[in-house]
């Protein structure tokens, strides 16, 4: 099969994967994506090495999801002011669970950061942003790598780092079963059988905003028990 019949079997994953990452009026374009998407495609086409074993559905699936991310990335209005903002609220929504011992109201965050509900509103708009591209969120820190990197490059393993790669692949796998079986639920839907937040909310019975509440609240404690769990070994 040649390059051009390559490309046309698989528009159907581009655009998939491109809806699945689209939303109305976050700055970017739904046929953006697509195009990235098919960049995607003809990298892994170019790239795909049939000896490693890997399938090429699979590889490319990595390539074109890599690609989309990338345009989100580049097109994303957020700042590094405003990421300042949204770790700050992260901080303040940790701070806020262990003194109430429940997840705070959208009140008590705006308080306690001193700000207006808008404004609030705004820094959680940047959040379902960043959530977007979560799995690339950097994970574990202290190698600037993340959850994503280390999934993705399971079919180009090099042979002296499989250890590291399978320790990190174990930590994340504790880490979410470890989480509440809602939270687990949300991003194995999200993440895994590409529902977009709109499906899962029809899945659990309610909003797509809740949906998003709940996606950044499980984020945040996947976040925490990876860090747990690695200063724990």
């Amino acid at each position: 099969m040649n390059r051009e019949e390559l490309i046309k079997e698989n528009m159907p994953l581009v655009k998939s994967i491109a809806r699945k990452f689209f939303i109305p009026g976050k700055g970017f374009e739904y046929q953006d994506l697509v195009n990235s998407g098919v960049i995607g495609l003809i990298d892994a086409i170019n790239k795909f090495d049939v000896e490693k074993g890997a399938k090429f559905s699979s590889y490319s699936y990595i390539k074109i999801k890599s690609a989309i991310l990338d345009e989100i990335r580049n097109q994303s209005p957020i700042s590094k002011h405003n990421l300042t903002k949204v770790n700050k609220y992260n901080r303040v929504v940790e701070k806020l669970q262990a003194e109430l011992l429940r997840e705070p109201t959208s009140y008590e965050i705006a308080n306690e950061l001193n700000i207006s509900e808008k404004e609030l509103y705004d820094i959680e708009n940047n959040i379902d942003m960043l959530n977007i591209v979560s799995l690339n969120h950097v994970i574990f820190e202290d190698t600037n790598e993340t959850v994503q990197d280390t999934i993705s490059d399971r079919d180009e393993d090099i042979p002296a780092n499989v250890i590291e790669e399978e320790e990190k692949l174990e930590i994340l796998s504790q880490a979410i079963c470890n989480l509440k079986e809602k939270e687990k639920l949300i991003l194995s839907l999200y993440y895994y059988e590409d529902l977009n937040l709109k499906e899962i909310g029809k899945v659990l019975g309610v909003s797509e905003s809740r949906v998003s509440q709940l996606h950044r609240k499980s984020i945040r404690n996947l976040r925490s028990k990876i860090k747990e769990l690695k200063y724990s070994i």
